[in-house]
């Protein structure tokens, strides 16, 4: 598609050319060198016309990237903060003077350009951003980058400009004027934080100059999907247009990703998604995703078929027709006067209508120019007037914005940098459109009533807009900072630092009371359960040794109980008879006594009152331990009474430090009053210095224009006039020289003269009907409204 829309376009540029060079060889081989020239120029014109796309928008947007995704490769650096400070332009490699890839162009003109034979980022970044060790926005004009590109094929030119909320001055300027010469302008938002409100002023500008300004959404992929769709960021973006601008409309948005993009198309490595290297699924899904086709096709479509490029083919087409014409009209009449002249009686009467007819062009020559001058002195007039009112318009809303605000601190955020460059800007812009309008003023006046010398007076209109531009010399200085109220605003700062810390320190000593107090009320309910448990433990012990009474003690038991003792017997007889029947059995009775239970008792009881006595002697020392403990901490009315002094403390200073925030207060309202009246003073004294310096210079450049506008017209009137004279001489020496020629001379003459009018009727016919019918067809695209 892209391939087939630039293709058209080459088709009818080419046929144009044709047209031109079939003219310029007419005129060379009849011998007519200066006319043949005119066709050269427009030739030239025609084959080096380039179509200027721009983009622009704020920092960060993705300006560079998006230019590095359509290249195919990294060329532009690309970072987070502000970075491009110079416009760049990108064209074909073809239209490198030296095969160079960069040239850096020098605001001061007598210093030579640089060249480089590869476009590499580093190179570049050199000589483009603000991280240069350059002054670039001051030093650096621009640079051209001459790339190897399908689209920068056909005199297609991309421009990379600086951001338009950048710091550095200048900037917008640079890249407003850059949207103003181009013939699309692509200005691009960031999907992360889209429509601004700055951006959005900046599109109301933008509207009210041109129509031709493509809106592209970039870096849709890092729009958070399962918070809001891509479509829905798209729709919000309108939305909010439409609350600024109600009666507006917003142009289509376009969804890009350009990241992606780049890195499926580069060779080279490309960080995203914190890889570097993608293989070719990945690359084939991230142009899907990217969504930049879609784009790159409407873009081309635009580019060759908007009403621009038709005009620029279209406008060469017309003025050789009307220079075709003219010619063709003089040589009609040459042959008429061929065909019509029989006797030297008729050439005689004809040549006195002719000498009479001169002296007619002769005194109408002088009116034409009276005329002329009387007109460029009324215009002049006019936007002197239109001027004062703009002058007046533009200071009644700076004027207006100041009112809008309180304080000097608003004063300082929104009018202050303002101060350094955008209000001159503004005034210069003003004067400049005035004279842009006065420019034009005079091309109209040249199309109606000079054509036939149209392309002369565009190069010196061309010449004097160069040298016209109107800029501010004596910048006055105004510092909004410089008169920001101080009301002791650091001594306040450095007072309530310190309250801070007294009442820090009086809450941690609170907080010190309110734990003692916890620990107070733990300590005494510790002892509250101590003496509990002495209480118990002595009801224990009691009950305990009641179970050990006198009339529980068990008593001593006696039992009879039979001894049988085995006993050897005595004497001789004894020991025989012992050995040979065994000792002698003796029974015998006894009675004995039992204590084992009592005594167990009395070990019992014993042990009982032991362990009764030392369980109470702990307890007593625990009480005794937690009595002390008790004792040492404040009792708990003390702490809270001391808590409530503290808060007391604390609220009394709070109450100091409203007393001086309000008097502080009451003083930064008067000094600010104050402040205000002065600034407002010597922001109108500022504005005044602008006003006067744009009217005067306005008025002295405008002056002198109409002088150099009007000699200039008249030098083209008095030579449109001498041509016609020199015309109507010709035609009298050509028809003293018919008295004298013989029939055979007439003839040749009018047989010349009829191969020169079939000639130029055969350019007309073909080659000039063709491709005007062509032109004059072709569908004009142009970029859809959306309205609310």
């Amino acid at each position: 598609m892209q391939d087939n829309t630039l293709q058209s376009y080459q088709q009818r540029k080419n046929k144009v050319l044709n047209l031109l060079s079939a003219s310029s060889d007419f005129f060379t081989n009849n011998n007519l060198p200066e006319k043949a020239d005119s066709f050269n120029k427009l030739f030239t014109q025609v084959k080096e016309g380039t179509f200027s796309i721009v983009v622009v928008g704020e920092f960060s947007a993705g300006k560079s990237t998006f230019l590095n995704a359509l290249m195919g490769e990294e060329h532009l650096p690309a970072l987070s903060t502000e970075t491009t400070a110079t416009v760049n332009f990108l064209k074909s490699k073809a239209l490198s003077p030296n095969n160079n890839e960069v040239e850096v162009l020098y605001n001061n003109n007598e210093q030579s350009p640089l060249y480089y034979e590869t476009a590499d980022k580093k190179t570049i970044e050199s000589f483009v951003t603000t991280k240069s060790t350059l002054d670039v926005a001051e030093e650096i004009k621009q640079v051209n980058l001459f790339l190897d590109s399908k689209f920068l094929n056909d005199g297609v030119t991309l421009v990379d400009s600086p951001g338009l909320n950048g710091l550095a001055s200048g900037h917008q300027e640079i890249t407003e004027k850059q949207i103003e010469t181009s013939h699309a302008s692509i200005m691009m938002f960031n999907a992360t934080r889209p429509g601004s409100k700055s951006e959005f002023e900046l599109i109301g500008e933008l509207q009210e100059k041109v129509d031709t300004i493509f809106y592209v959404l970039n870096r849709i992929d890092d729009i958070k999907l399962n918070e809001q769709s891509v479509e829905e960021v798209v729709d919000s973006i309108k939305n909010n247009f439409h609350k600024l601008y109600p009666d507006r409309p917003m142009p289509e948005i376009w969804p890009i990703a350009a990241l992606p993009a780049l890195a499926a198309r580069s060779s080279q490595d490309v960080e995203y998604r914190n890889q570097l290297s993608h293989n070719a699924d990945e690359k084939k899904q991230y142009l899907i995703t990217s969504r930049i086709h879609d784009f790159e096709e409407r873009l081309l479509r635009f580019i060759t078929q908007g009403e621009k490029a038709k005009q620029e083919l279209l406008a060469p087409v017309n003025k050789v027709h009307a220079l075709l014409n003219s010619h063709k009209a003089n040589l009609e009449l040459n042959i008429d006067i061929l065909l019509k002249t029989h006797d030297s009686d008729e050439l005689t009467l004809q040549l006195n209508e002719l000498r009479q007819e001169i002296d007619k062009v002769e005194a109408d020559k002088l009116l034409q120019k009276g005329s002329v001058s009387i007109e460029l002195k009324s215009l002049c007039r006019d936007l002197k007037e239109k001027m004062g009112t703009n002058l007046l318009n533009l200071k009644k809303r700076y004027q207006s914005e100041l009112s809008a605000l309180d304080t000097i601190d608003d004063v300082v955020l929104h009018i202050g940098p303002k101060l350094n460059g955008k209000i001159q800007q503004d005034y210069e812009k003003l004067a400049n459109q005035l004279l842009n309008d006065f420019s034009d003023y005079i091309s109209e006046l040249a199309q109606e009533n000079f054509l036939h010398y149209i392309t002369q007076l565009d190069e010196e209109i061309e010449k004097w807009n160069e040298n016209s531009e109107i800029k501010i010399v004596n910048t006055p200085e105004l510092n909004a900072e410089s008169f920001s109220v101080d009301v002791g605003l650091d001594q306040y700062q450095q007072f309530k630092k310190e309250k801070e810390i007294e009442i820090k320190e009086l809450r941690q000593s609170i907080e010190t009371y309110e734990d003692k107090s916890i620990e107070a009320r733990q300590a005494k309910m510790q002892l509250d359960k101590l003496e509990n448990d002495l209480r118990l433990t002595s009801q224990r012990n009691e009950e305990r040794m009641m179970q050990f009474s006198a009339n529980h003690r068990p008593v001593i038991s006696y039992e009879d109980k039979t001894i049988t003792e085995y006993k050897s017997r005595g004497g001789v007889l004894g020991k025989v008879a012992t050995w040979a029947i065994g000792k002698k059995k003796i029974i015998d009775q006894i009675q004995t006594s039992n204590t084992d239970a009592r005594d167990a008792f009395d070990n019992d009881k014993l042990k009982s009152e032991e362990n009764n006595e030392k369980e109470k002697k702990d307890i007593v020392g625990k009480v005794a331990q937690q009595t002390d403990t008790v004792n040492t901490l404040l009792c708990e009315d003390k702490l809270e009474l001391m808590q409530k002094r503290k808060e007391v403390a604390i609220e009394a200073i709070r109450s100091q430090l409203t007393d001086e925030m309000l008097q502080l207060g009451e003083k930064s309202a008067i000094e600010n009053k104050k402040k205000m009246f002065a600034f407002e003073g010597q922001y109108n004294i500022y504005l005044e210095n602008f006003e006067d310096q744009v009217e005067r210079t306005f008025k002295e450049r405008i002056t002198k224009s109409r002088n150099n506008v009007s000699k200039m017209i008249d030098n083209i009137v008095l030579e449109n006039f001498n041509q016609l004279i020199e015309k109507h001489k010709k035609e009298i020496e050509l028809k003293e020289r018919l008295l004298d020629s013989s029939e055979e001379d007439k003839a040749r003459k009018k047989i010349e003269l009829t191969t020169q009018l079939a000639d130029i009727n055969e350019i007309l016919k073909n080659s000039y009907v063709e491709i005007k019918v062509e032109l004059e067809s072709m569908a004009i695209d142009t970029i859809e409204q959306v309205t609310a």
